[in-house]
């Protein structure tokens, strides 16, 4: 017998995301970032989310366990956004990733020293393809122009970025590896991030900045795992809570397994 709307709509359950790679967390709930971001709610980041991640994802599995007595419990308990606070730490430590990294002038210098000569040799390559008409010309010019370190960095990944766009007319027609013309890119990018502009250094973080994206997903985390932790104690009891369900920032090690007559294995 077909259900009708109502019905439909009672037994209608959210499917949580449960996908714990990085990069398609991260994409899944940027808008739900974003939407932080915008709202100012933005606690600062612990410095090493790895070991928050390790712990909610323990922390979680431990309450999911305990499911269907702490429902008995607490019928309302929202088990969906539970289950997604593993994965919404993956997108944690992969935006915390994304977050330019303050680099010293020596290693700056030390990267421009390996960035450039791949740089020189790959645009003399383009002004090849250019008078040849196999890239356009126009793009390699706008490389050309411009100078200093910021500038360099950016020819790096723009210079990539031709070789990839037009790999299908150049193929076999140049000298350069796959993973040279990915070095360029990486350093190009590390640089990019590293060597910010003054203007942008002496500033306060913007709307869109990488920082602001890591904060955020930051304080999703915790507010999710602060509730996973509240529907632990009904599951384990207040005794029991931080082995089994620990602290976000805790740096402590797995609970010990034990016997069936409780002795330590």
């Amino acid at each position: 017998m077909a259900k009708t709307p109502k019905e439909s709509s009672a037994d209608a359950v959210r499917v949580p995301f449960t996908n714990t790679d990085g990069q398609a967390a991260f994409l899944h709930f940027l808008s739900l970032a974003e939407a932080r971001v915008a709202a100012g709610k933005l606690p600062r980041a612990a410095r090493d989310v790895s070991v928050v991640r390790v712990n909610v994802s323990r922390g979680v599995a431990a309450v999911l366990s305990r499911e269907e007595a702490i429902r008995a419990k607490m019928p309302s308990a929202d088990f969906a956004s539970l289950a997604e606070i593993p994965a919404l730490a993956a997108a944690l430590d992969f935006a915390a990733g994304r977050v330019p990294v303050e680099m010293s002038d020596g290693e700056i210098g030390a990267l421009l020293a390996e960035v450039r000569p791949l740089r020189k040799l790959t645009l003399l390559q383009l002004d090849v393809f250019a008078g040849l008409s196999l890239v356009p010309a126009d793009r390699v010019a706008t490389i050309r122009s411009g100078s200093g370190p910021l500038d360099s960095a950016r020819d790096a990944v723009a210079i990539a970025g031709v070789f990839a766009e037009f790999s299908g007319a150049i193929a076999g027609k140049h000298p350069f590896t796959d993973e040279q013309l990915a070095t360029l890119a990486d350093l190009g990018n590390r640089l990019v991030r590293a060597i910010a502009p003054t203007a942008a250094k002496d500033g306060p973080a913007t709307v869109g900045s990488e920082a602001a994206l890591r904060d955020a997903f930051y304080g999703e985390v915790i507010e999710r795992y602060e509730a996973a932790r509240e529907l632990g104690v009904i599951g384990f009891g207040l005794k029991e809570l931080d082995a089994q369900v620990p602290p976000a920032h805790a740096r402590t090690n797995a609970p010990k397994k034990t016997k069936k007559d409780g002795t330590p294995e």
